[in-house]
């Protein structure tokens, strides 16, 4: 086609270089957008192999653990891998085990690739390189009470791997071992559905029995973990999330970065058909058609989104960089060609369309019937319909990642309700009870929780449990509740209950008295042992479901329950213990029997987080003092205790505590028989690494979201400034007041302001209204929170102060250039 028969193309080029301060926003705002898209596809790329590189750091590069019990199986797996798959076999000789004959860890050999593989590198020392040495995690250290010093002796109680102490069955052996090195805690994250992780490696194998294989494998880094079918595979879903709380956000950013790119270019063709009104009426009439015109639109889109493509390009790669060097992972840029390339498609198409939505505005109209048509130009006018589309999308991007910000940062939150170093017995006897004072005067604790919290079984009754038609129809229909009810019923007889004591100090068991709204003298009958308090919450029936149910909200249709504790009820209680035969072969028991009355009803123990962590109290627990328990424990004992004290301690450190002080507290702990089950502060704090990451990356790529758009309203704004400039200039000669001017300008755009504000907080509100934490998230880093779901604060203040700043921003700047443009024809003297 020769370039007089395509005036499109001319009239597009030669505009362009017209208009060369227009032309010229116009490929700023859009190098913008392009250069935040492809910083924000680079940088999140690039981000997530850095994160991916933090988690194999903490749970091992492997994405698959098979457990085998021949070496034939374990080599038939290995055959059906890929060529490229990379595995390490690792023998379990043994189980370790710790307090009162439980199973600690396992213990084993490893092959020369484990190491490598899984990226494990010692805290301190070596691996075992001669008979007799060992390296064992810090987890298997913590069980067994042991501390870190390399060099120490550790003797070793293994059992066979078909160790069962019920039936005696499995061989056991004591070895002393000289610890060359310690581990980190790699095991943690692989003892899943009852597998154990060799986490004690010795150079040669025991004299055990019933050795079991254990394949790690590592297929690539884009396998998922779900690919495999293989029951005997455990997946790695730490090193290799399920979850990806990033991709979704940041596919929302990229749709409102292209929108408002289509909205910038939409809003610039409105201005510029504006502006050359007289031309295109002109071309219109020299012959030109509809479509010449829509061409012309488009052809000058193409010419500055080619050109914002590629100054976009090279100015995200250098902002990605930035970025990344700035938290020193620059040697994990990576440019995702596959990636950018569609991107730079959607966001040229966005382009044009934003051209050619302006271009199809106009409309031939007919001046004399009977002459030939000569064609008008045009327009509707849509002056503030660009500014709400970016107003929108920087709301958006602003208040929606605050909630995912939020939300990504909540369960790693380093100050958590839940974190505490957990403490239990060693053995069979209980820790002393003046630990619980010693530990909670030392600098740097918080709190201490103590309790008595043993699983053995006391039988309940009581007038409220033999009439209760809830629990009779439970006992016939079995359509127990949600919660743990059945547990209840589990073994018992018609017309009891099965639960378990928890005994707590005078301080604790005042505390939760107190909130149930117990007397001060009924309390003190509390502590003397001479009455109980019980955990129960409201019941209700849902006729629909013909089920019984426990919530701390009714739902529609549900029918209240009469509750089976109540304050004032007289309780029987029993317990019995078989403690062997007498000479004539009978049964002997010891037992415990009492009738007290119940002070009062505790309705959620939620609230009381350090109590609950890591402890079995549930729902029909009852709560005694120590006194009482004492005499419990004279009368009948226990099964997993001898010696009475405490079983079990939580200790809450304030904030800024150092790893010392725990270590201090696993020390002292030691001595008086406890034994450091968990340290949730040093799992919140590995696990804080990845938060801080995915958090990050959503705090900067909503940062730069809303400066671009800040920008593009900016622009907008003078824009449309300059399309009224002899309009405002005409009022002010005829004399109307700057004042009014100004007021009358933002009487227009404040209900659209506020209007779109409002709309936007609405519709976020709304659609993160169900969003609470995953409790996946909290088993994820072990911290066991009996089935509590933590709730979700959504950040309305924050939202509310973000809203207001927004709301000013645009606000200023649509008045600043009228402001701006009186202040200048003030000092010429051109208004009267």
């Amino acid at each position: 086609m020769k370039i007089k028969e395509s005036p499109s193309i001319i009239l597009a080029f030669h505009g362009m270089l017209g208009r060369k301060k227009q032309t010229s926003l116009l490929l700023l705002l859009l190098t913008l957008v392009f250069s935040f898209l492809t910083a924000a596809v680079i940088y999140s790329v690039s981000s997530a192999q850095a994160l991916q590189d933090t988690r194999c750091e903490l749970y091992g590069k492997w994405q698959y653990l098979r457990l085998s019990d021949t070496a034939a199986d374990a080599a038939q797996a290995q055959n059906t891998l890929p060529a490229s798959a990379q595995v390490s076999t690792v023998i379990q000789n043994g189980i370790v085990l710790g307090a009162d004959d439980g199973v600690a860890g396992g213990i084993g050999t490893v092959d020369d690739t484990f190491a490598q593989l899984g990226r494990i590198v010692p805290i301190s020392g070596n691996f075992p390189m001669q008979p007799g040495e060992i390296a064992m995690t810090t987890t298997l250290l913590d069980a067994l009470g042991c501390s870190y010093d390399v060099g120490q002796t550790v003797t070793l109680k293994v059992a066979a791997n078909d160790y069962d102490p019920l039936a005696g069955s499995g061989a056991v052996i004591e070895k002393a071992y000289t610890l060359c090195g310690v581990l980190p805690a790699y095991d943690v994250y692989w003892n899943l559905n009852g597998n154990l992780t060799v986490s004690g490696i010795v150079a040669e194998p025991l004299a055990l029995e019933g050795q079991k294989l254990q394949t790690f494998y590592y297929l690539n880094a884009a396998a998922p973990v779900t690919a495999s079918t293989d029951p005997a595979l455990v997946a790695n879903e730490y090193a290799y999330p399920q979850e990806d709380t990033v991709s979704s956000s940041l596919r929302f950013l990229l749709v409102a970065a292209i929108l408002v790119s289509f909205f910038a270019v939409a809003q610039y063709f409105l201005i510029v058909l504006h502006k050359r009104v007289h031309t295109i009426n002109t071309f219109l009439t020299l012959g030109a058609k509809n479509r010449d015109l829509r061409l012309m639109c488009l052809w000058e889109a193409l010419f500055a989104g080619i050109a914002a493509v590629a100054a976009g390009f090279a100015l995200g790669c250098g902002a990605a960089a930035i970025g990344l060097g700035l938290q020193k992972h620059l040697s994990f840029l990576v440019i995702p060609a596959a990636s950018l390339v569609p991107l730079a498609v959607l966001f040229l198409l966005s382009v044009l369309l934003g051209a050619l939505l302006p271009a199809v505005l106009v409309r031939p109209q007919i001046t004399k019937p009977k002459e030939k048509p000569a064609k008008k130009f045009h327009l509707a006018q849509l002056p503030l319909a660009p500014q709400i589309g970016v107003g929108c999308a920087v709301l958006l991007i602003a208040v929606s990642c605050l909630y995912v910000g939020w939300r990504v940062m909540l369960p790693y939150n380093l100050d958590a309700p839940y974190a505490c170093l957990s403490i239990k017995m060693n053995g069979t006897s209980g820790m002393p009870f003046s630990l619980k004072e010693d530990l909670a005067a030392l600098p740097g604790v918080e709190e201490v929780s103590a309790a008595i919290d043993l699983t053995d079984t006391y039988t309940v009754t009581s007038d409220k449990i033999q009439s209760s038609q809830m629990l009779a129809d439970i006992w016939v229909k079995d359509n127990g509740f949600y919660t743990d009810i059945p547990s209840l019923l589990r073994n018992a007889e018609k017309g009891t209950l099965n639960t378990t004591v928890c005994a707590l100090p005078e301080d604790e068991l005042r505390r939760i008295a107190a909130d149930a709204g117990v007397s001060d003298e009924e309390i003190e009958t509390l502590l003397a042992g001479d009455s109980v308090l019980t955990l129960w919450g409201d019941c209700y029936y849902d006729p629909a479901a013909d089920a019984y149910y426990q919530k701390n909200t009714q739902t529609e249709g549900s029918i209240p329950v009469e509750p089976v504790f109540a304050a004032g009820d007289k309780l029987s209680i029993q317990y019995r213990r078989y403690t062997g035969q007498d000479e004539a072969g009978n049964e002997v028991y010891r037992t415990y029997t009492a009738q007290l009355p119940i002070v009062g009803v505790v309705k959620s123990a939620n609230s009381y987080t350090l109590l609950t962590t890591d402890r079995l109290i549930s729902s029909g627990t009852i709560f005694v003092s120590t006194a009482l328990y004492h005499k419990m424990f004279e009368s009948a004992g226990s099964y997993f205790m001898e010696k009475e004290g405490y079983s079990s301690l939580n200790v809450k450190l304030s904030a800024g505590s150092n790893f010392s002080l725990r270590r201090s507290i696993s020390s002292i702990a030691t001595r008086r028989n406890g034994i450091l089950r968990a340290d949730n502060y040093d799992l919140i704090s590995q696990s804080y690494t990845e938060g801080t990451q995915s958090a990050f990356l959503v705090g900067i790529l909503a940062v730069f979201g809303v400066l671009l758009g800040c920008a593009l309203l900016v622009v907008l704004n003078l824009s449309a400034y300059e399309v009224q400039q002899q309009r405002l200039s005409l009022l002010l000669t005829l004399g109307v007041s700057p004042k009014k001017l100004v007021l009358s300008y933002a009487k227009l755009l404040l209900p659209v302001i506020v209007g779109t504000t409002l709309l936007v907080n609405i519709v976020v509100y709304a659609a993160v209204s169900c969003i609470v934490p995953i409790q996946s998230i909290l088993d994820l880093i072990r911290i066991h929170t009996n089935g509590r779901v933590y709730a979700f604060h959504k950040p309305v203040g924050s939202q509310i102060m973000v809203s207001i700043l927004l709301m000013v921003f645009w606000l200023s700047a649509a008045l600043l250039p009228i402001f701006s443009f009186i202040r200048k024809k003030a000092s010429k003297g051109d208004i009267l």
